[in-house]
């Protein structure tokens, strides 16, 4: 496996101690593609007026993390999660929402594959 320890260095200096990256996987983003990493800062907060409008990654109650764009819901305290080419998921409960903070284009090799680990979006 690659050593990707010097990543983590950069982006930790130069975006601060929360930030975080994922990579994106699937096609329901419109130009967002598959493979590409996710930036956003990893405070782990409520949903809150801020995000409401904005490509997200949010953490649902049923455990799946996504990017999508946030609404709010008919129900209180839910949220509608828009795709760009996909259904949307509807009056559904949040753990936890952040903005996207950067998007990079990725194309990764075989050693990304080799343990993925958690930080993966749908």
């Amino acid at each position: 496996m690659r050593d990707t320890s010097h990543r983590t260095i950069l982006l930790k200096n130069t975006y601060g101690s929360n930030a975080v990256a994922r990579v994106a996987r699937g096609y329901s983003m419109g130009a967002i593609q598959d493979g590409w990493l996710i930036f956003y800062d990893e405070l782990n907060r409520a949903p809150r007026a801020e995000v409401i409008g904005k490509l997200c990654v949010a953490k649902l109650e049923d455990g799946r993390t996504l990017l999508r764009f946030i609404h709010k819901g008919r129900r209180a305290d839910c949220y509608d999660l828009l795709a760009v080419s996909g259904p949307a998921i509807l009056d559904v409960r949040l753990e936890w929402v952040e903005p996207v903070t950067m998007i990079v284009p990725y194309e990764p090799d075989s050693s990304d594959f080799e343990n993925p680990g958690e930080p993966l979006l749908e």
